[in-house]
């Protein structure tokens, strides 16, 4: 389907009286809005090409039924704006799809909407086994009340200086936000957790991004039900991540626009995750840590995992850490240059993390027996993000 004047301003619009429509195999491309617009509840999208619309491939409206989607093994090539965008959708499931070039000609402001996929105020979305490349904005982007999103097993390639995944204004709920086995490159951020709770990240891989993880509160407002009061950013968890050779400043940022004010911790847990960099004076910070009491700004930079004065020595955190400097990315992964990031065998990477809590174990969707959960390996590797098994 093409619409090639304006007033075309989309190829198909499902609303609610179409309840469980499937739409399967057609192309959608040249529309003046998005090439299809979703409001009716249930519908699977699967096996389509959404390309060169000129805001979005697909827009769905969860306030107006859009909700319990599938969308499934479709393309979202060079759409002008964004690959997908969504809002108020709940229960709906992206699954083994191509976000490819979108926004990499128009450049719309990043920093205003542009992305991969982006959803608002939305609630228990599952997003796995997508491939996320050259997309000009955050790759994956969660923004304004997402509730419970699941994202696992998603590899992202170069979207510079934005994030891989960007989980934004979003309070986790009692289950948490997941983010596990996704395998990220090229990103100025790989992960980015901004005024957000109860994310819990796991068994990452991220490599080459200018800072692998960031954690930050900053001083943008919520609206809608939040108000306008600055959301918090507590109850992070970070376990069982493979950080290696970060282009910028630091591997990890952990930061607060009132870290002197809030001394309260960004993290409740950082633990079992490996450092790497293949020169341990590049970048000269491994850890930009915030708040930290009777310091400049309470911040403090380190240098060093290890070692008097290093980050366990001075935080208390990451008592299982490992650092792995001076050490080559072809000791540790099949092919970097490649961007195959599964650990060699012997990798000096390869070693076991904590035992998996049942709902990541389950999340990630590998069928891990009790036993193999208890005695995974730290990261991610590149078949389709799934985790790599040490068993010991």
């Amino acid at each position: 389907m093409r619409g090639a004047t304006p007033e075309y301003e989309r190829g198909l619009h499902i609303n609610k009286a179409a309840e469980g429509t499937r739409i399967r195999g057609i192309g959608f491309a040249h529309y003046a809005g998005e090439g299809l617009k979703l409001e009716g509840p249930n519908v699977t999208l699967e096996n389509n090409t959404f390309s060169w619309n000129a805001i979005s491939g697909v827009r769905i409206r969860g306030g107006y039924g859009g909700t319990n989607a599938t969308v499934k093994g479709n393309s979202f090539v060079r759409n002008g704006m964004l690959g997908l965008r969504g809002g108020q959708t709940t229960g709906s499931v992206f699954d083994g799809n191509q976000f490819t070039g979108n926004n990499s000609f128009e450049r719309f402001a990043a920093t205003w909407s542009a992305s991969g996929i982006k959803l608002t105020d939305s609630e228990n979305v599952e997003i796995y086994d997508n491939v996320l490349e050259g997309n000009w904005g955050h790759a994956i982007w969660m923004d304004g009340g997402v509730v419970h999103p699941t994202i696992v097993r998603n590899t992202v390639r170069g979207v510079g200086s934005n994030a891989g995944i960007h989980l934004e204004i979003s309070p986790g709920g009692p289950r948490g936000a997941i983010i596990a086995s996704n395998v990220i490159s090229g990103a100025g951020a790989g992960i980015q957790i901004s005024n957000s709770n109860d994310a819990r990240i796991w068994n990452n891989t991220l490599v080459g991004n200018d800072t692998n993880l960031i954690v930050n509160k900053g001083d943008r407002r919520g609206g809608g039900e939040e108000g306008t009061r600055v959301l918090p950013v507590t109850n992070t968890i970070a376990k069982n991540n493979l950080f290696s050779d970060p282009t910028g400043g630091t591997t990890l940022k952990a930061s607060k626009f009132d870290a002197c004010t809030d001394q309260t911790p960004l993290f409740d847990t950082l633990n079992f995750n490996v450092y790497h960099r293949s020169n341990a004076g590049d970048p000269a910070t491994l850890i930009h840590w915030a708040p930290v009491a009777g310091t400049a700004g309470c911040t403090r930079s380190f240098a060093r995992l290890t070692q008097a004065g290093g980050f366990q020595d001075v935080i208390g955190r990451e008592p299982n850490g490992l650092a792995l400097d001076n050490v080559a990315r072809g000791a540790l992964f099949v092919n970097a240059s490649a961007g195959n990031y599964r650990l060699v065998s012997g990798s000096p990477a390869a070693r076991g993390g904590d035992a998996l809590p049942a709902d990541i174990a389950a999340a990630v969707r590998l069928g891990l027996s009790s036993a193999d959960a208890a005695s995974i390996d730290v990261g991610a590797n590149t078949s389709r993000g799934a985790l790599h098994l040490h068993l010991r």
